[in-house]
């Protein structure tokens, strides 16, 4: 199982797209983000950008069983071929992680989310065959996410896409927040540009991840 990794605003829900077009060979799977981003008072992601210290920890430990649970299932019908947006790896090294630095978990909130994560991962995870990193400006991610007009992300300051971004950079590029996970490979595609992703540059960067997925699996 692949993964697909970046942060909020980057585009990903789009470059699944560019996926399922170009090469149909590979399965996509969409993040189930409507189970913490649903309308007014239902949304986590909404609360949680209102009042991080409040909501941080049911945000956190939410959206890591919910991906938990969605990727074990998909593993039974794993092809090799099947491209997963966001992880529970992600959740935890970068989201949750960045919550605990900022201030937003506290001590013991932080040791709840990892013995949550190591027990639930030892028993039910495989390790992934790899990421695809999706490399954004924190200003890039800005700039979608106001394009976008998601009502929970109303209040989403360029500050906390910027921590988002450097935990993106640690998780992978460097390696050196995780490091159980430094050999798993990673494929970083540039995506700051703007373009037609049913056009040629759709097609290449499709093709991309189309020989990235076949050198690995």
């Amino acid at each position: 199982m692949f993964f697909l990794e970046g942060n909020i605003g980057a585009g990903k829900s789009t470059f699944l797209s560019l996926l399922a077009h170009w090469q149909p060979s590979l399965q996509v799977y969409r993040e189930p983000v409507d189970r913490w981003d649903g309308a007014g008072a239902a949304s986590l992601l909404g609360r949680f950008m209102e009042s991080p210290t409040r909501w941080g920890l049911t945000l956190e430990t939410y959206t890591m069983m919910c991906r938990l649970q969605e990727a074990a299932s998909l593993q039974a019908s794993d092809t090799g071929r099947l491209i997963v947006e966001r992880s529970v790896f992600s959740g935890y090294y970068i989201f949750a992680k960045n919550s605990y630095e900022q201030g937003f978990l506290n001590n013991l909130e932080w040791a709840l989310c990892r013995d949550i994560f190591n027990r639930c991962v030892e028993q039910q995870m495989l390790a992934p065959q790899g990421f695809i990193y999706l490399q954004v400006s924190p200003r890039t991610a800005y700039r979608r996410v106001k394009q976008r007009a998601r009502a929970a992300e109303s209040t989403m300051s360029m500050a906390y896409l910027e921590q988002l971004h450097q935990q993106h950079e640690r998780f992978l590029c460097d390696r050196s927040n995780c490091k159980e996970l430094c050999s798993v490979p990673v494929l970083k595609i540039t995506y700051d540009e703007d373009f037609d992703v049913f056009g040629p540059q759709g097609e290449r960067i499709a093709q991309k991840v189309a020989d990235f997925v076949c050198s690995v699996a």
